[in-house]
């Protein structure tokens, strides 16, 4: 056998290798800045949030507006969930009685939920009495634990009774009891106490049932506090019982301050290598709030830092760079 020969299949096997060392690097590559897409995109969702929520909220062309209202009615469930979900994006209150009449229509549980959904997150009370009720659908579980989310998100405490009554009746299910008790937490209705006391210390209940009551008694301890923002910093620090950290960053910009600032700004601080989720709700709200600290913002960018700190500080700069990228309404 020749030298050549014996030499083939040792060139074959470098260029092999070769080609799976610079497929890996690429690929490596590729999911490294989708990561770090996924990040900045999570960012930018949460910013728009809270733009959208206030007073500089970006308005729904009437055009398009009426392309989603047509969606809505659709008899395809992609596309009335996607029209459902997009208007909760916008939160566009002009389109609620086109959401309070599509949640009349029961034909199928996604298409429900997702416009109780809808109606929670775009937050205007004029939704409270059809999601009263569709909390009482005889048979679409989804429905109803989707509608009394809502409830909660909107956080009228005018529906507390009806929340109260679900969450202390033992024959439902623990799913409506649970989601009767998750609501009432995030309203955090004073009145609601002695009951969600009660179901706490109540050993026949289930224990998971028990857990929601605590949580939610907490929640409306820091409500009702003179002062709730030291109770919120701390929360978002110590992530105590079953407290959605959405409802904390939300509580936090609804009851807004330096100090609220401040403490952000403090949280970041103190982790050195902080989860993504606390990057992206803590620099969402700083910068909505144009509340960022020099120093914190320089630390996020080092070098040592890490990269979706870096990744937070170079979304950041952009925004200043550029400021009202948002405005626009694309996300």
């Amino acid at each position: 056998m020749s030298k050549s020969t014996l030499e083939r299949p040792s060139k074959l096997l470098r260029h092999v290798l070769l080609g799976g060392v610079l497929w890996l690097g690429s690929g490596l590559a590729w999911w490294k800045w989708t990561e770090q897409d996924q990040f900045e995109e999570a960012f930018v969702g949460q910013v728009w949030a809270l733009q959208q929520g206030g007073p500089a909220a970006v308005v729904l062309s009437e055009s398009k507006r009426a392309v989603l209202w047509g969606k809505l009615s659709s008899p395809l469930p992609a596309e009335r969930w996607e029209a459902a979900r997009e208007l909760a994006r916008w939160r566009d209150k002009i389109s609620v009685p086109a959401l309070r009449r599509a949640l009349r229509d029961d034909d199928g549980t996604i298409r429900t939920c997702q416009i109780a959904i809808a109606l929670g997150r775009i937050g205007d009370p004029s939704a409270i009495p059809a999601l009263a009720q569709a909390i009482e659908h005889p048979s679409n579980l989804d429905l109803r634990i989707c509608a009394a989310h809502a409830l909660g998100e909107i956080g009228d405490s005018s529906v507390a009774p009806i929340l109260v009554r679900r969450a202390n009746d033992a024959s439902l299910r623990e799913d409506d009891q649970g989601s009767a008790i998750l609501a009432l937490g995030e309203i955090g209705a004073a009145d609601a106490l002695p009951i969600l006391h009660a179901i706490a210390e109540d050993a026949q209940r289930w224990t998971a049932i028990r857990d929601l009551a605590r949580s939610a008694i907490q929640q409306t301890e820091i409500v009702q506090a003179d002062n709730p923002i030291p109770l919120l910093l701390e929360q978002i620090r110590r992530h105590r019982g079953w407290i959605a950290d959405e409802w904390t960053y939300r509580k936090l910009h609804e009851y807004w301050n330096a100090e609220a600032a401040h403490g952000l700004n403090a949280i970041l601080r103190e982790h050195p290598e902080p989860n993504q989720g606390l990057l992206i709700r803590c620099g969402a709200l700083l910068t909505h709030h144009r509340a960022w600290e020099p120093e914190i913002l320089q630390a996020l960018d080092a070098p040592s830092a890490p990269k979706a700190a870096r990744w937070l500080a170079a979304a950041v700069h952009f925004h200043r760079l550029h400021d009202g990228w948002l405005v626009a309404g694309q996300p």
